[in-house]
């Protein structure tokens, strides 16, 4: 059988840790953090020292380069952003992935196909080192780098530890990462052009799914944890019809204001 592991990196209080609303018996789940407030009844949770090194560039440092340092142990691991509620079965999401022996899959992004437009956005939105951004655009034109080569949505990776190259590519997105922006965004699909890659995505929408769900950062630890599951219960089990829904659109806007 197939060992796997699901694993987040919540640090500076960035995010609530979300329990899955479903947890198969058979998979991991782990969550590094700094903070002596995360608990859970389902993640392992790991102290990690930010001495050194800022939060954000840790959490990329963890997200890219522990599937094959701190959990090699395993043959598979499931990387999800702190931002990610599980409200499906893992398992069973990655039933037809596992299968296919690739060194990783992404989910594609819904909006855009191109780290050319992906970082014009970071520049007008301010998101990361502006001079940074632009030495990387123009290192990427340089080599030969094409338009619309694709895009991912790096909240969620699978990663196949036996797959040699899986590594190489982790160690060269993390240095793009750490080298520039601090955007792994935009550094991938640079990473897997120079390697003669293209990405592997599931086929299901990230924003739309069974298994996953995103919420903004911080978002209202209650609502999290009591009203969703409340709300998932009752969707898997046909109760109260469009009545939940009703009530979700009305709450979500109101606790997004308070976020």
């Amino acid at each position: 059988m197939n060992k796997i592991v699901v694993y987040t990196a919540i640090f500076n209080n960035y995010d609530w840790l979300k329990d899955p609303v479903v947890v198969p018996t058979d998979i991991d789940f782990v969550c590094y953090t700094d903070s002596d407030r995360v608990c859970s009844k389902v993640w392992r949770i790991v102290k990690v020292c930010v001495e050194g090194i800022s939060p954000s560039l840790l959490n990329r440092k963890i997200k890219l380069l522990y599937p094959y340092t701190e959990l090699s142990q395993y043959d598979y691991s499931l990387y999800v952003d702190g931002s990610i509620m599980i409200k499906g079965d893992v398992a069973q999401f990655l039933q037809p992935y596992i299968p296919m022996k690739v060194a990783m899959m992404n989910f594609k992004h819904p909006y855009r196909d191109c780290m050319f437009d992906d970082i014009s956005l970071c520049i007008q939105r301010k998101s990361g080192n502006m001079g940074k951004l632009l030495e990387q655009s123009k290192k990427y034109k340089d080599a030969g780098m094409p338009l619309h080569f694709g895009l991912s949505d790096n909240k969620i990776i699978l990663r196949d530890h036996r797959q040699t190259i899986g590594k190489r590519i982790m160690d060269e997105w993390y240095q793009e990462v750490e080298g520039y922006s601090g955007r792994d965004q935009v550094c991938l699909p640079y990473v897997l052009y120079k390697n003669h890659l293209s990405f592997n995505f599931f086929k299901e929408n990230i924003e739309k799914n069974d298994f996953f769900e995103t919420w903004p950062h911080n978002t209202v630890e209650w609502y999290i944890r009591y009203w969703r599951h409340l709300k998932w219960f009752c969707e898997r089990n046909h109760i109260l019809g469009g009545t939940i829904a009703y009530f979700d659109e009305r709450i979500k806007p109101w606790l997004l204001k308070k976020i």
